[in-house]
């Protein structure tokens, strides 16, 4: 069954006269705003109506057309109203909108997406040499860049009006998995090139060190300190599952290394990610 999740959304002026329509779901319809007020996106047309308006001291009316709608539904509703009010920049109407609705509604096959990940494949094996000068001109380029002030501000405000976008909220189910399966995917880890290993080893050293020159504050000893004397830490009174209990239970061996053995360590340094499997695969 098709959700109907989706809606189609207005911005108009003081006076009631919309100048944008557009389609999405949950705070989707306040996306424009947002960009005008933290200054980004001022490619678009509606954002920099919008970033006008809020100069002047005004904010736009942001109006729900329609709600509980099917993307096809939302789609066509948005089609429709584009077409009633017309475009200003073909000379049809008064909306900002400079497509006649749809965008991105067009569902990509599988067989389409695994044509565009094989080309983009193809096109990083023959076009993008990643090697140690590609990374050394992409470190010297970012050395010492900082977000300047003015930004820094800009982010501040946004989050004090709106807070983060994950404050009290959690990770789906669904978005936990797919993190554990693109972690499984990446467990034959590329090794560092020499580049890399001597700016990591050179920034532990000396001055290049964060920590150089600096010490903890005695509160902040005593609080480590504090750890092995009963401190509650984050995992008393928790305990492990029976689930949990019996999977550490199962000994098995290491198909690459021929290890034998139990519990969390063999998760952690055998099976999928075993040194061994690495050092097979950087050879094929």
């Amino acid at each position: 069954m098709t959700e109907k999740k989706f809606y189609v959304y207005t911005y108009s002026y003081l006076d009631g006269t919309p100048f944008y329509v557009g389609k999405g779901t949950g705070a989707r319809k306040r996306v424009h705003l947002r960009d005008a007020k933290a200054g980004r996106n001022n490619k678009k047309w509606a954002v920099r109506v919008i970033a006008k308006m809020l100069r002047e001291g005004s904010e736009p009316i942001i109006s729900v057309v329609k709600d509980d709608l099917t993307t096809e539904e939302a789609v066509q509703l948005e089609i429709e109203l584009i077409k009633q009010y017309g475009r200003k920049d073909i000379g049809t109407g008064i909306l900002v909108n400079c497509t006649d609705g749809g965008d991105g509604a067009i569902n990509v096959s599988d067989e389409t997406k695994k044509k565009q990940t094989v080309k983009l494949i193809e096109w990083v094996k023959t076009k993008r040499i990643v090697d140690d000068e590609y990374r050394r001109k992409i470190s010297e380029t970012m050395t010492g860049r900082k977000l300047p002030e003015k930004h820094k501000e800009k982010l501040r405000q946004y989050y004090s009006i709106y807070g983060h976008p994950m404050k009290g909220k959690k990770q789906t189910v669904q978005a936990r998995a797919n993190m554990v399966e693109g972690q499984k995917r990446n467990s034959v880890r590329r090794p560092h090139s020499e580049f890399t290993k001597q700016k990591l080893s050179a920034k532990r050293k000396g001055k290049l060190n964060p920590f150089f020159g600096r010490k903890h504050s005695l509160e902040t000893l005593e609080k480590i300190a504090s750890w092995g004397r009963g401190r509650p830490g984050h995992w008393i009174g928790k305990k492990f599952s029976e689930e949990h209990l019996a999977k550490l239970r199962i000994w098995r061996i290491c198909p690459h290394c021929g290890k034998e053995g139990g519990g969390s360590a063999m998760n952690r340094y055998h099976m999928d990610r075993c040194k061994s499997r690495t050092i097979l695969a950087e050879a094929a």
